[in-house]
């Protein structure tokens, strides 16, 4: 178990992980109802795509291409353990919908 606190906030992150269980892969598309995602506000999408792509993670909208939010870009990417993360600009746009594969 590892934990972490943001600071200057009340935002604690606490992370778990189960050992020695059965595991099968599977892949949850980001519509599909429960699914695991992270939303992350970055400042530059496009470096972040490109280092995700890099680190061995996937672009997962549809098309492979950012979508204009507005204000900026938005994207979703899967990282090398399969999961779904979004990544957007600092603005308070409403991101498009029906964004992935």
């Amino acid at each position: 178990m590892s934990s972490a606190k943001v600071r200057g906030t009340e935002v604690n992150f606490m992370l778990l992980e189960f050992k020695d269980v059965p595991r099968k892969d599977f892949a949850l598309r980001v519509p599909d109802i429960g699914p695991p995602a992270v939303s992350i506000r970055v400042k530059d999408v496009e470096s972040a795509m490109t280092a995700v792509a890099a680190g061995g993670g996937s672009i997962v909208t549809r098309g492979g291409e950012p979508l204009n939010l507005g204000c900026g870009v938005g994207v979703f990417v899967r990282d090398p353990s399969g999961l779904a993360i979004e990544l957007f600009p600092n603005c308070t746009a409403p991101a498009k919908s029906r964004a992935w594969n």
